[in-house]
């Protein structure tokens, strides 16, 4: 049975708040039990979310936290080295064979040029969906 390793971005996570389960659903497309990562940088974007963002956004946040306790594996990588978040997500997967879950467009057209797998949300059904996955 093939591994699957998914690799989260703040916008997939903050769905969370709204009453979307991406774990669950990440599984349910994979038809099986992937590993789930978040780089450290992605857990700093939430931090500074939870501090900025109104009594909503902080409580996602704090909600996404105790889930990526649970369920996720950190990788401790430096965005310094990186242009950007996105652009360190970008290099890791396509280099480590990540399945990226994000909603950023951008990303999302970078990641597909790449080759890259990736989830993301169907807007109209509100369910996630997966591209470039075999």
């Amino acid at each position: 049975m093939k591994k699957y390793k998914v690799l989260l971005d703040t916008n997939m996570l903050m769905l969370i708040g709204k009453g979307i389960d991406v774990f669950d659903q990440i599984s349910e497309i994979l038809v099986a039990k992937p590993e789930f990562y978040i780089v450290k940088p992605v857990i700093n974007e939430l931090n500074k979310i939870k501090e900025k963002g109104g009594i909503k956004e902080r409580k996602t946040v704090e909600l996404v936290l105790r889930l990526i306790k649970e369920k996720c594996k950190i990788i401790n990588i430096d965005v310094k080295e990186y242009a950007s978040v996105d652009d360190l997500i970008l290099e890791l997967a396509s280099e480590e064979g990540y399945i990226v879950a994000t909603n950023d467009r951008e990303l999302r057209k970078k990641l597909r040029k790449k080759g890259v797998p990736q989830i993301y949300l169907r807007e109209e059904k509100y369910l996630l969906e997966a591209w470039g996955i075999e």
